[in-house]
């Protein structure tokens, strides 16, 4: 009756109701894949804090070190190149708190020239915490990668972002 009083047909209603429900439920599907999860700012040195979380609905991994606690799924770091695999797939770089293996820059971009010496910030997801006793690095498969060489100041205030963005978050701590 509703829907004739405001001149709507049912069917109408009912394809409409349809409609939201199943956007409503791809949504749902497409937050447990946190495929629109912003990357979060780390230094080298806290990824040896993070562990696979248990609680996927939140984020693939789980950064815990002392009472600061949270989910992610990417992660931005950035640093210097200082070595360069021989197919240029891969990389190590140094953020100046450790080391990072990062993986997949082939497969992201063709005609990307990586040396040695390049400051560069890297997107992606962490596929390794490593072991920094063992010298195995932390590992990230790159999902965006740009070139800062050009930028002076990217460098020194890199530590800066990473240190305002982890406490702006007033949810982080548990």
């Amino acid at each position: 009756k509703s829907c004739a009083i405001h001149g709507l047909s049912p069917i109408l209603v009912l394809s409409n109701f349809c409609h939201v429900f199943l956007y409503t439920a791809l949504m749902s599907q497409k937050q447990t894949f946190h495929l629109d999860s912003p990357a979060r700012k780390f230094f080298a040195c806290q990824l040896q804090h993070c562990s696979l979380s248990h609680n996927r609905t939140e984020g693939q991994w789980l950064y815990k070190n002392g009472n600061v606690k949270f989910c992610f799924d990417q992660v931005w770091v950035q640093g210097i190149v200082v070595l360069v695999g021989a197919d240029g797939n891969d990389f190590l770089l140094d953020d100046g708190t450790g080391i990072i293996e990062v993986t997949g820059v082939t497969k992201l971009v063709r005609d990307f020239s990586l040396h040695k010496g390049m400051y560069v910030m890297i997107a992606g997801r962490l596929q390794s915490v490593g072991n920094f006793d063992q010298k195995q690095y932390p590992t990230i498969k790159v999902l965006k990668i740009a070139n800062l060489s050009s930028n002076p100041h990217s460098e020194m205030l890199w530590m800066v972002e990473v240190i305002d963005a982890q406490s702006k978050s007033g949810t982080n701590r548990k």
